[in-house]
């Protein structure tokens, strides 16, 4: 019966998303501009040096390219919003009494807009970085790898954007949290670059946060840059910040307050 009940959000969710057809083209067209924009960045940063920490042109490339493909699935930022819209607006009480996990909603709904995102947007540019960016395949069981330690990021990911959205029980309004994620992400999660250009001390810490279980590992797996033990490290962080998530729901839901109940 729950089994059956998760199927339907997921498949209601799936519904949902394709109707913002208009979202997901605005969303292609400007990864692909972002593409561009850092293709032709880093071949200037390049002309004048042949190689930045050991990484050549050939491999920023793939890394751009790559990272554009991950964040179109990853991203879960709606979540968060989506959240704090429905605490705010007082409905979050009368889906506290539907007969599922919530914290498993959200995550299902967020999941669904990924793939979603991942058709529409990660396999396109996938093909053309394929193609036009001469981005190697990898061999089908590095592949298969790669595929585990993107749901994985999309599971870390997921976990933050939920404990993001649970800080609007208490603040009521969680912008400026959810800004601050989005800055923390960015920077530190290899959206822009790989982790290894980060300096010595920032780099080392970072190694024991989750945010480069997020983009920057599956993109080292995939590149045979970082060994797949590292699934072992997105893994923990999944479980980890989802637990963390579902315990501070429970503390949460006990003193919600809506129109003074």
């Amino acid at each position: 019966m729950r089994f059956r009940c998760y199927r339907a959000i997921l498949l209601l969710s799936w519904r949902e998303a394709l109707t913002y057809r208009v979202d997901l083209i605005a969303d292609l067209l400007s990864s692909a501009i972002l593409l561009g924009i850092y293709y032709f960045l880093w071949q200037a940063v390049f002309e004048a040096r042949p190689t930045i920490e050991g990484l050549d042109f050939t491999f920023m490339t793939s890394y751009i390219a790559l990272a554009r493909i991950v964040q179109g699935f990853v991203q879960t930022e709606p979540l968060e919003y989506e959240i704090a819209h429905r605490v705010e607006e007082g409905s979050i009480s009368l889906d506290l009494l539907r007969p599922y996990n919530l914290q498993i909603y959200y995550y299902l709904k967020a999941y669904s807009q990924s793939l979603i995102s991942a058709l529409l947007i990660s396999v396109p540019i996938l093909a053309f970085s394929l193609f036009a960016l001469q981005l190697a395949a990898p061999e089908p069981l590095r592949c298969g790898i790669f595929l585990l330690s993107l749901h994985l990021g999309f599971a870390v990911n997921a976990g933050l954007s939920f404990l993001v959205g649970l800080a609007a029980f208490p603040l009521r309004n969680n912008e400026g949290v959810a800004q601050l994620k989005k800055f923390i992400t960015t920077l530190l999660s290899g959206n822009l670059f790989p982790i290894v250009l980060l300096p010595s001390l920032i780099k080392d810490l970072n190694g024991l946060l989750p945010f480069r279980a997020i983009i920057d590992v599956p993109i080292g797996i995939y590149l045979g840059h970082l060994p797949p033990t590292l699934l072992v490290f997105q893994a923990l962080w999944a479980v980890a910040l989802g637990l963390l998530g579902y315990l501070l729901f429970v503390r949460a839901r006990r003193r919600l307050v809506v129109l003074g109940g």
